[in-house]
């Protein structure tokens, strides 16, 4: 199992086939979630891998089956089923889960600063966004990664 920085695991990943897990960096697995390593999908899938990339977020009681990526900055809504792949920035929720919307720019942006730099609950209190390095903006929106939010946006001539 390979793990990154700052991952907070509220739930549970089964202890069988670890290996086939990555998780990338502040991402969370929340209460009674399980990441499911077994089971009759996995015989008929090449790729029976969970992939966590940076930022992924998973709600309450949500479960992972094998054979599922989770694209950067996703953030999975409670008591979702998730296979598959899972778009970069979205938003997903159900059984089986479907993209509800991307998030917002802002919305990351938020999110990074009060849960990742602040460690608040969001919700809870105003960011402070004097925070906010220009560092912190190009990792939040996936600069220079195989995902980035905006391929447009010109992050390095940018200032905060």
């Amino acid at each position: 199992m390979k793990v990154g920085e700052n991952f907070r695991c509220l739930g549970e990943i089964e202890p069988f086939n670890r290996d086939l897990v990555e998780i990338g960096d502040n991402c969370l697995l929340g209460g009674q979630s399980k990441i499911i390593l077994h089971g009759p999908i996995r015989p008929y899938k090449k790729n029976n891998k969970v992939i966590f990339e940076d930022l992924t977020w998973i709600g309450f009681r949500v479960l992972i089956l094998p054979g599922t990526k989770l694209g950067r900055a996703s953030l999975v809504g409670a008591n979702s089923v998730v296979f598959g792949d899972i778009p970069p920035y979205s938003i997903v929720a159900g059984n089986p889960c479907k993209v509800i919307r991307k998030r917002s720019g802002e919305e990351l942006l938020r999110f990074y600063v009060i849960r990742i730099l602040m460690d608040k609950v969001l919700g809870t209190v105003h960011p402070d966004w004097s925070l906010l390095t220009m560092d912190h903006v190009k990792y939040a929106l996936g600069h220079n990664t195989d995902s980035p939010y905006d391929p447009n946006l010109d992050l390095d001539n940018m200032t905060v």
